[in-house]
């Protein structure tokens, strides 16, 4: 099972954070096909949030979940990750032109 998994990893990164965080080919799908199939946002653009955020927002429900913002042109992407330890994953990602509010500013500080 240990080779299924490294086999369908699709990438892992360093986020702005120093945290390592990653998704598999297969969850992409389903963010992509089945929770946000309106966005515009392509896997470089993920990748760019997570390591060039403008700002990163923990969560109000969970303290080990984040939330990375980047503007690109005409919205800001928003990638959601679960940080366990030292290592992260990709709950979902969306794009939005609405601000995020009420939430506690990780980066920058």
């Amino acid at each position: 099972m240990t080779k299924l998994i490294k086999l369908d990893l699709l990438f892992e990164t360093t986020s702005i954070l120093g945290k390592k965080v990653r998704t598999h080919v297969s969850y992409w799908q389903k963010i992509k096909l089945d929770k946000h199939p309106e966005s515009e946002f392509v896997l470089e653009d993920l990748k760019i949030a997570i390591t060039e955020a403008d700002t990163v927002y923990q969560s109000n429900l969970s303290s080990s979940v984040y939330l990375y913002c980047k503007k690109l042109s005409k919205f800001s992407i928003i990638v959601v990750v679960r940080h366990l330890d030292g290592d992260g994953f990709v709950i979902t990602a969306y794009q939005t032109t609405r601000s995020i509010k009420d939430r506690k500013i990780i980066w920058p500080k």
